[in-house]
């Protein structure tokens, strides 16, 4: 069962206390989104906000979790899998936002999407590896710096993974709680038109990277350094 839902079954109805990870994720006063990815069937991946649901193409329910709960995560297997939350989240020049998630990649290729609302052309924001070797590039617009470094993915590992961008336009990278690149300056974003937000593959853009992805949330302000620590600690992951 999903933390924070009911049990409908029978007469019993207790309310099931977050695990110590989503616990902290859902304490926070900007969170705009958590999907914790722990469905058992059918294509709706709730909103623990209950803000924005996502649907499903593709992929595989029901993979062991990827922090330290029962909850279990979604799995990626081909290049065109996804989950598709709509046109939400675009943050236009000016908004201050974090995105953070818990992956385990199966692959490390190349020029693979992450998430992001992106419209292939240099306009939106994503996280997109940059090569084999690892490095992930934080996207907005024409910019793709902040870099997470080298070897920030690997096979077969699990990550804490956190982009922020802050007031003034600067751009932060975390891996494991740590910051790995920035403050850097950053471009501002232009919301593209008819674009949506994907988790996985961004069909306008290319093809996804084959991972298991866990505990996706959005916030509408910069997360701080030690808000992401702790987030990474209670992960096992700091």
């Amino acid at each position: 069962m999903r933390a924070g839902l009911l049990e409908r079954s029978g007469v019993i109805a207790q309310p099931v206390a977050a695990a110590g990870y989503a616990a902290a994720v859902l304490a926070e006063p900007s969170l705009l989104s958590y999907w914790r990815l722990g469905e058992a069937a059918g294509v709706t991946m709730e909103d623990s906000k209950g803000a924005v649901d996502g649907t499903r193409s593709g992929g595989l329910l029901g993979e062991p979790g990827l922090v330290d709960d029962a909850d279990t995560a979604w799995k990626a297997t081909a290049d065109a899998d996804y989950i598709d939350f709509g046109a939400v989240y675009g943050f236009p020049t000016g908004d201050e936002f974090t995105v953070e998630m818990v992956l385990k990649p199966t692959a490390i290729i190349g020029n693979r999407p992450l998430i992001g609302r992106h419209n292939g052309a240099n306009q939106g924001w994503m996280l997109i590896v940059d090569s084999g070797t690892g490095v992930i590039d934080f996207f907005t617009d024409t910019a793709y710096a902040p870099q997470f470094p080298a070897g920030t993915i690997q096979a077969g590992v699990r990550v804490h993974l956190a982009a922020v961008l802050g007031p003034g336009l600067q751009k932060r990278a975390y891996k494991n709680g740590s910051l790995v690149a920035g403050p850097l300056l950053s471009a501002g974003t232009t919301v593209p038109a008819g674009s949506v937000l994907h988790l996985g593959a961004i069909p306008a853009y290319g093809v996804g990277l084959p991972s298991v992805y866990d505990e996706l949330a959005i916030y509408g302000a910069p997360l701080d350094a030690a808000t992401l620590l702790d987030h990474a600690e209670k992960a096992g992951l700091a």
